[in-house]
């Protein structure tokens, strides 16, 4: 998969980069870039945030590729 494709969550536009099924349902792997000003330095630190989110908790985009997405079971 070259560039993930991307969906809504919590008013951001984050990239997707795996699904996985656990015991609870689907749960979507994301991924965006943010930015942490750091006054004393005088400069802004640009930070890759990864987590883990509902997958009822993300929209699709119209005009994305979903279907390279990886989709794996959770280890118990």
């Amino acid at each position: 998969m070259a560039d993930p494709p991307r969906v809504w969550h919590d008013g951001l536009r984050r990239e997707l980069l795996a699904w996985e099924r656990r015991a609870d349902g689907w749960w979507a792997h994301l991924c965006h870039v943010a930015m942490r000003p750091r006054p004393l330095r005088m400069e802004d630190v640009f930070e890759t945030v990864e987590d883990w989110q509902p997958a009822a908790a993300v929209q699709q985009i119209d005009g994305e590729d979903y279907s390279q997405v990886p989709r794996k079971l959770a280890a118990d």
